[in-house]
C-alpha cells in the first residue's frame, strides 16, 4: 500500500503493487475469456490510457470558495465489445490519483487519494467517412481505495478516516483518430462521485479528466 515514511514522503509497498497489477491482468484476462457468452459481439479493441485528473470536492459541508482544485495522473487500460457498429460496451481499469484542499478550522488542509478504479462504460460512436471518429459514453464506476495523504504543516497519512470504497459515473466524449493501422484516443470526461468519501462529513469527488490512448 502507499505509505508515509519518516520525511513525510510517499513510498510505496512494492509487493502491494506486484497484488495490484496481477488483479488488473486477472481483470482483463477474465473479460478477454468471457466475451463469448457475454455479448453477441465481437472485441473490438484492447489499449492504453494516460491522462490527468483534475479533482476537487462537493457536498453539503463544503463550498467552492473553500476549496481548490488538485491534478494527478490516472493511467490503466481498457477493452472494448462492439455490439454492433455503432454501440459498444467499454470496462476500463485505473490507476487514479485524485484529491483537494479545502478550508478547515482556519487552515487549508490538503488531500492525496489514490484509487483503483474499474468504470464499465456504454459507448456510442458517431461514423464518419474520414479518420476521425466521435464517440459519447456513459457509465458506473467503483473505486478502491489504494492509500490517502493529507498534507498540513507536517504530511500525515489519514487511511483510517476515508473509505476503502468510492462509487459514482462517468460521462464523457471522445475522438478515436486512425492514423495507418493505430487508433489514437482523445478524451474529455466527468467521473462525479455519489459517495461521501469520510463517515461523518459529506465530502465527494469530482473530476475531470484529459485522457489521451491507443489500440494495441
Amino acid at each position: 500500500m502507499l505509505e508515509i515514511n519518516k520525511w513525510g514522503e510517499i513510498t510505496l509497498n512494492h509487493t502491494f503493487l506486484f497484488k495490484i497489477c496481477r488483479i488488473a491482468a486477472l481483470f482483463l484476462s477474465f473479460l478477454l475469456a468471457t466475451s463469448s457468452p457475454l455479448f453477441s459481439g465481437e472485441i473490438g479493441s484492447l489499449g492504453l490510457k494516460i491522462g490527468l485528473n483534475i479533482t476537487d470536492y462537493y457536498g453539503s459541508d463544503i463550498t467552492d470558495n473553500d476549496q481548490s482544485t488538485r491534478t494527478g495522473l490516472l493511467a490503466g487500460g481498457f477493452l472494448t465489445y462492439k455490439v454492433n457498429s455503432l454501440f459498444s460496451i467499454q470496462p476500463e481499469i485505473f490507476l487514479s490519483m485524485k484529491g483537494g484542499s479545502r478550508l478547515a478550522s482556519y487552515e487549508v488542509e490538503s488531500y492525496r487519494l489514490y484509487y483503483l478504479e474499474i468504470p464499465i462504460l456504454a459507448k456510442l460512436t458517431v461514423p464518419t467517412a474520414g479518420p476521425a471518429t466521435p464517440n459519447f459514453f456513459v457509465g458506473p464506476a467503483i473505486a478502491l481505495k489504494l492509500g490517502s495523504q493529507r498534507k498540513e504543516v507536517d504530511p500525515s497519512s489519514i487511511n483510517n478516516e476515508i473509505k476503502n470504497v468510492d462509487y459514482g459515473f462517468v460521462i464523457g466524449m471522445g475522438i478515436d483518430y486512425e492514423i495507418g493501422y493505430r487508433q489514437f484516443l482523445f478524451e474529455l470526461r466527468y467521473h462525479l462521485g455519489t459517495r461521501s468519501i469520510y463517515e461523518n462529513i459529506d465530502l465527494k469527488n469530482r473530476t475531470v479528466s484529459l485522457i489521451i490512448g491507443y489500440t494495441l
